[in-house]
Order: structure tokens, then sequence, then C-alpha cells
């Protein structure tokens, strides 16, 4: 299994330590042929991408890619946070174009939508309770992950069942309909064996990506791609993986 695209990293337009170009010479040292700069979502309290910095995100993107052209594609991108049961995301619609490709996930740092999401995802979800209540909410949860997925055009879900507990099997399925990778990410250890074992059941694809915050981080794929392995997870299971015959889910058809 060959990974030679990393599309989720982090750089100091939200809260990584590095530059665009520091991420793209480590991305190249790493033998990426892409890789995604995929900083928070607008809502993101203190770590957000600042609406008033696209711009100069996407100048800085370009620049890269002419500058580099011979030895990568770099996407501009965001990690965007689910902020609404309906499956509403921190990116509003009219920037969406922007994006080359938009990951998604839960941060319990974003904004959210209203009162009644707020007493989902940050007060049922956080607390200790009996086991049948615990389904309806991990049921509840994954299906406004599977709302953002039908509504926007997601890449990957970061990170999932990271502090939010999700259903599986709404979460898998929702997933393989909409063509949406489900990533994993040690950086969070969010998905354990049997998780990937179930998701790969029911027909669901995935993503292994860095979620670098440092420029070395880019591309250090090697010890989540051993654990990949381990869930008996094979190359065409993994959307970023040399060999997958299925496509990577992009704002844009033309990269």
């Amino acid at each position: 299994m060959e990974i030679r695209a990393d599309y989720h990293t982090h750089t100091k337009f939200s809260h990584g330590k590095g530059s665009v170009e520091d991420n793209v010479i480590a991305a190249i040292n790493a033998g990426m042929s892409k890789v995604a700069i995929t900083d928070h979502g607008l809502k993101h309290i203190m770590f957000g991408l600042r609406r008033d910095k696209l711009d100069k995100l996407r100048e800085q993107v370009d620049c890269m890619n002419a500058k580099y052209k011979d030895k990568i594609c770099v996407l501009m991108g965001v990690e965007a946070n689910i902020t609404g049961i309906d499956g509403t995301i921190d990116v509003p619609e009219e920037l969406l174009h922007k994006f080359d490709i938009i990951i998604a996930g839960y941060h319990r740092m974003a904004l959210l939508k209203d009162m009644k999401t707020f007493m989902q995802f940050t007060v049922k979800s956080s607390i200790s309770i009996k086991k049948s209540k615990l389904q309806e909410i991990e049921r509840v949860n994954a299906l406004a992950f599977a709302n953002a997925m039908e509504r926007y055009p997601i890449a990957c879900i970061a990170h999932p069942n990271d502090m939010i507990s999700l259903d599986m099997d709404i979460l898998a399925k929702a997933a393989k309909k909409t063509g949406t990778a489900l990533e994993i990410n040690l950086r969070h250890n969010a998905l354990n064996e049997s998780h990937i074992k179930r998701l790969k059941d029911l027909g669901a694809s995935f993503m292994i990506n860095s979620d670098a915050h440092k420029p070395p981080q880019v591309g250090a794929l090697e010890k989540t791609i051993s654990f990949a392995k381990t869930c008996g997870l094979e190359a065409d299971d993994i959307l970023n993986a040399m060999g997958c015959s299925k496509k990577v889910r992009l704002v844009k058809d033309t990269i």
C-alpha cells in the first residue's frame, strides 16, 4: 500500500506551525504527488480561517502550483466543522467554490448553529448515561454527519468518532452512498480496528492523512498505513492510495 497524497495538513493560516510552502516542500520530500492545505473552518474559535484571508491563501496555493508544477499538485482546502444536526458546516455556501477540497468533522471549539445542536453535540454527547440512551445519541450524531455528506461535496470525514460518538452503520452507509471517505488518522486514534472492519464490511472507503500541524509531519504516514493493513484494508479501500479505482470527491472535477 503506497500513499502519494496527503489531504489533511494545517498551516499558520489556522494553528499549524509552518507556512504553505513549508508544507509543500515537506510533502515533496515525503514523496507526495498531491498535498492539500486544509486549515480549520471559519467558525472554529481562535483558530479558524478568516474570510478575508481566503484570497491570500488562494494566491499562495496558486504560487506553489506554478513554482513546483513538475513536482506536486497543491490543493486549497478546509477542515470544516459540522455545526448543525441538519448537517450545516461552517463554510457558507457562497464560499464553497473557493476551495478545491473539503474535509469535515467535529471539534469542540467550533461555534454550533443552534441550541438544539449544542444540547446534542456538547451536553448529551459528553455526559455518562445508560447504554440505551447512548445508542440514540450516536444515531442522531451520525445522522448529522450523513446530512453533511448529502448537502456538501465533502471528500473526507476528518477523524470520525473523535470527540463525538457515532453510529458506525449510519456513518458507513452515508459514506458509501455519497462517495465520501472516512479518515484514518493516528493523531486522534478515533477509529479502532473493530470500527474499521465494520465500516469496511458495510462498503465504506477510507483515506489516510497526517493531520499535520508541523511541516515534518506532512506525509509521515508509515504508522497509519501499518495500522490500516492490520485492520485488513487494501489499496482499493483507501481513496488516496496508489492503484485505488475510486475517485476522491472534490469541489471541482477538473483537478
